[in-house]
């Protein structure tokens, strides 16, 4: 399968977000992923980026999932 390789944002609620598409055989997979900027000394906290350049300070639980907005995202759903 031959496709274009473009980066796509967006603002989701505040955040900044982007696209990340994995392609296995003939199948394209994509799913809108959160930045991790970087780490918290603490193991269970991370700076996200916001859309609008900032960064906030959100917790990790023990499954890594991050809390945006009252919501849990597991590994799948954020990238640094």
């Amino acid at each position: 399968m031959a496709h274009i390789n473009a980066t796509q944002i967006r603002n989701f609620k505040g955040y900044h977000q982007h696209r990340e598409c994995t392609e296995i055989g003939d199948k394209l997979t994509c799913r809108w992923v959160f930045y991790i900027c970087g780490f918290s000394f603490c193991d269970n906290y991370a700076f996200v980026l916001k859309f609008d350049g900032s960064e906030e300070l959100v917790s990790i639980d023990a499954e890594d999932r991050i809390l945006i907005n009252g919501r849990r995202y597991g590994r799948k759903h954020w990238n640094h």
